[in-house]
This record gives structure tokens, C-alpha cells and sequence, in this order.
């Protein structure tokens, strides 16, 4: 069984939690490993903030309305299966687009030294990466 750093047990299981107006999105895992879910609606909100989750280069590769919803829902998940409160969007979590046609597919890299939080799970040491694609 896995505690926490105070002895109390924690549930062997990894679920992420997502919402979007009436839509939800939920992913369960038997596995204590992290794990990260997002939904998003289309919105115009997302282009006027992409400045603030998006680098440069990221800007350029997620251009249109369609790839930007998708760097966005990313960085999101990514964020939630680093949990590392306060980790920065552009330093700490990069995006690089392997193709530019549907479906997307792309390679995200969580920049992290950090260990969990709960002490029971150690995250790498390493950059993390791996390559989702999306339709």
C-alpha cells in the first residue's frame, strides 16, 4: 500500500479531471503514475491568451484556430500529469509538431527536476516526453 509522507494510505489508482461548458472528459488509471486530461471548447479567448501558454516557435507551428485548440488542450494536460504547481506553460512544457496534417501529432517535453509532491512517487530527473496525436 502507498502512503503519504504523514502514513495515510493513498488509493493505487491516477484519474485527471476535465470540463468545457456542458461537455467533461475523465481518465482513470490502475497505475499510481500521473496521468493528464483536457477538454476544451472553441473559443476566441484562446487566440487573445495564446501569447501566455505558447513560445514563439509554438505560435508559428499552432497558427490556426484548430491547431491552437489543440496546443492549448496540451499544454493543459501536460500541466496536470506534471503536477507541479506553478509550473510555467512556455519554459516548462514545450510542444513541437511532428506532422501539420489531421491527425496532429506532436511531441510534448515537460521540463522538470522536481520530485512528487506526496514523496511516494519520484518523477524523472529528465526531461519528459512523449507524442500524442489528435484528429
Amino acid at each position: 500500500m502507498l502512503v503519504d509522507r504523514n502514513g495515510n494510505p493513498l488509493a493505487e489508482i491516477s484519474f485527471s479531471l476535465s470540463h468545457s461548458l456542458e461537455y467533461a472528459a475523465i481518465a482513470f488509471s490502475k497505475s499510481v503514475q500521473p496521468l493528464g486530461v483536457d477538454i476544451e471548447q472553441p473559443s476566441a479567448k484562446i487566440r487573445r491568451v495564446a501569447s501566455k501558454f505558447l513560445s514563439e516557435r509554438e505560435l508559428a507551428d499552432f497558427a490556426d484556430d484548430t491547431k491552437l485548440l489543440a496546443a492549448w488542450t496540451a499544454k493543459e494536460a501536460a500541466y496536470k500529469l506534471a503536477r507541479i504547481p506553478g509550473l510555467p506553460l512556455i519554459e516548462g512544457i514545450s510542444l513541437r509538431l511532428i506532422t501539420t496534417a489531421s491527425p496532429l501529432l506532436w511531441d510534448i517535453t515537460i521540463n522538470q527536476n522536481v520530485t512528487h509532491p506526496l514523496d511516494s512517487i519520484a518523477l524523472p530527473s529528465a526531461p519528459t516526453t512523449a507524442t500524442f496525436a489528435t484528429a
